[in-house]
């Protein structure tokens, strides 16, 4: 009889908690209907809450680009966080911001961006960089990476302190080269008034409005402001980027090469005192031809059988044409700029101390 009675209870029970719940509906079945409906409501709302966190926290979502990669800006001069704001070109890019300041007064500095750009290249998820610069600096930081990111994605090096030039408009242009189809594979390039140039025929007489073509790459069309159209018209073959031997990774510095401007009725004592500090010398001598002065002519005899010594012109424009081979003393000629005749021979000496196997990295790089 008692287990009767549990029995009964037990039954009376979940009757009475079962009418609680459906009290207040005409229907049971409608109950249990609704609250499933509900359960899926909260289920949905959790996942619109996580898929808005992701997208705030820097997820690959992104309303007005659809791309998964990204190109990130990267700053040496002026805080990039200040100058660019990235909303501006999400329309055309997922775009990163990156700061890596540097006084650009030792080629300390040129190496630790060089690492930076390839440790920012080497995520994945980077597809391209763009890096602004100092303008004084450009034609040397340039020819740097050119020479020491060993990565195929497009490099855009733009000033950002030029008189006369909108850097909203350069950084705009410079994102529509980034994510250009043709862009990849043309490793490092200088973006400047909308005509793109390879780092080593480059010559800061552009910025200074001469006219100078030399090292055209492309051009960006007129005709469309948010994404011009990107036209390339010349590519380097000359080794740079993946295909270049020169490893920095693990350098603090580079071996030391003095710049010596050579004139008329030089008694040489200067370059005297740049033999006995320096692992190589470039000389630029004064004349059009690009012979030495006597004083110094004497001393090279002696001295490049040991010390590479390289003479180029002032200027791209200004190559050297006189012609060593009859002379008794080998020197290096090159049509290198001199900040760039004398960033090839420091890495050419991280290779080789051979002074003619130094020349030879002038002609293929």
């Amino acid at each position: 009889m008692n287990n009767k009675k549990v029995l009964v209870i037990s039954v009376l029970t979940i009757v009475l908690v079962c009418f609680s719940g459906c009290q207040r509906y005409e229907n049971p079945l409608r109950f249990m209907m609704e609250h499933d409906n509900n359960a899926e409501n909260e289920i949905a709302e959790e996942q619109d809450n996580n898929s808005s966190e992701n997208i705030q926290s820097g997820g690959a979502s992104n309303s007005n680009n659809s791309n998964s990669t990204k190109t990130v800006i990267l700053g040496t001069y002026g805080n990039v966080n200040d100058l660019i704001k990235t909303e501006d070109y999400s329309k055309i890019a997922n775009v990163e911001l990156a700061q890596q300041t540097i006084d650009n007064k030792e080629v300390s500095d040129l190496i630790t961006v060089s690492n930076k750009v390839s440790e920012i290249l080497s995520d994945s998820a980077t597809s391209s960089l763009i890096l602004t610069c100092k303008s004084a600096n450009l034609e040397e930081i340039s020819y740097f990476l050119y020479l020491t990111v060993k990565n195929d994605k497009p490099v855009i090096v733009i000033p950002e302190d030029m008189r006369g030039y909108s850097l909203d408009t350069a950084v705009r242009d410079a994102v529509s080269v980034a994510v250009n189809n043709s862009s990849a594979n043309k490793g490092t390039m200088i973006l400047v008034n909308r005509n793109l140039y390879c780092p080593r025929d480059f010559s800061a007489e552009v910025l200074t409005g001469i006219k100078n073509n030399k090292g055209l790459m492309g051009t960006l069309s007129d005709n469309n402001t948010d994404n011009p159209i990107v036209t390339y018209s010349y590519s380097s073959n000359k080794k740079h980027n993946s295909t270049s031997e020169f490893d920095i990774t693990s350098s603090k510095d580079l071996p030391y090469v003095s710049i010596l401007y050579d004139y008329v009725g030089n008694d040489g004592s200067v370059y005297e005192k740049l033999e006995v500090l320096s692992d190589g010398i470039v000389l630029v001598p004064s004349t059009s031809d690009g012979s030495l002065s006597s004083g110094v002519s004497s001393i090279v005899k002696d001295s490049s059988k040991s010390l590479p010594v390289v003479v180029t012109g002032a200027t791209v424009e200004n190559a050297v044409s006189y012609d060593y081979s009859g002379n008794s003393f080998s020197v290096i000629t090159t049509d290198l700029s001199p900040v760039k005749a004398r960033l090839i021979c420091s890495l050419a000496l991280t290779k080789t101390k051979e002074v003619s196997s130094v020349g030879v990295y002038f002609k293929e790089y």
